[in-house]
C-alpha cells in the first residue's frame, strides 16, 4: 500500500507541478516532499561557498560582468532599471529562480521580486569593469623608496664588508692553486 500511494502521489504531484520544482523524500516522511531542489539556472542567494560555486551562480556573476560596464555608464536612472529588469527576465525565462535558504526550516525558498531587484542592482553597482582590471594589472605605479641617511650608510656599510669578504675569498683560491694549474689548463 506505501509504494503504490507514493507512486501515485509523485506522479498527479509531477503533472501539477512547475518542472523546475524537484520532489524528493526527506527521512521517508511523506509530508516532507514538497521543497525546492535548486536547479543548474538557480541563483542561489547567500555567501556560503556552496552558493558560490553553484553554476547558476557563475553564469550569474557572468551575466553582470557583461552589463556592468553598460549600467554603470547609463546616466538614466530608467535605463539602469531596464537593465536590471533585463538580467532578472534573462535568469527567469531560461528556468532560473533566486532562491534562499530559509535558516528555521534549512530548504530552499523562492526570494521576493523586490529583493531579487535590489541583489541585482547591487551585484551591477558593486562589478568591476573588467577593461579596467586589464589596465590596472598593466599600468602599476612603481613606488620607490626613499632611504634615510642612516639606512643609507647601514646600506653601503654591509656592502663594503660583503666586498672585502668576496675579494679575500678570492684572493684565498687564488693563494691555493699552483702557479702552475693556470698553465696547464689554459694549453
Amino acid at each position: 500500500l506505501g509504494i503504490k500511494y507514493m507512486r501515485k502521489h509523485l506522479e498527479n504531484s509531477s503533472e501539477n507541478k512547475d518542472s523546475s520544482y524537484r520532489e524528493k523524500p526527506i527521512d521517508g516522511k511523506m509530508n516532507d516532499l514538497n521543497h525546492i531542489i535548486p536547479q543548474k539556472f538557480d541563483v542561489m542567494c547567500g555567501k556560503d561557498r556552496i552558493s558560490n560555486r553553484h553554476t547558476g551562480n557563475k553564469r550569474f556573476r557572468l551575466i553582470i560582468e557583461m552589463n556592468c560596464e553598460q549600467y554603470q555608464n547609463a546616466t538614466i536612472r530608467n535605463e539602469k532599471t531596464k537593465i536590471t529588469y533585463d538580467i532578472i527576465s534573462m535568469i527567469q525565462s531560461s528556468g532560473g529562480r533566486f532562491l534562499k535558504m530559509n535558516e528555521k526550516t534549512k530548504r530552499f525558498e523562492d526570494v521576493k521580486d523586490v529583493i531579487i531587484r535590489e541583489k541585482v542592482a547591487h551585484a551591477l553597482r558593486s562589478a568591476k569593469n573588467p577593461l579596467e582590471k586589464k589596465l590596472r594589472r598593466k599600468i602599476k605605479p612603481t613606488k620607490k623608496k626613499v632611504y634615510s641617511e642612516l639606512e643609507d650608510q647601514n646600506f653601503n656599510d654591509v656592502l663594503t664588508d660583503q666586498q672585502s669578504i668576496y675579494l679575500s675569498l678570492i684572493k684565498e683560491r687564488e693563494d691555493s692553486i699552483p702557479k702552475n694549474h693556470y698553465l696547464k689548463h689554459s694549453i
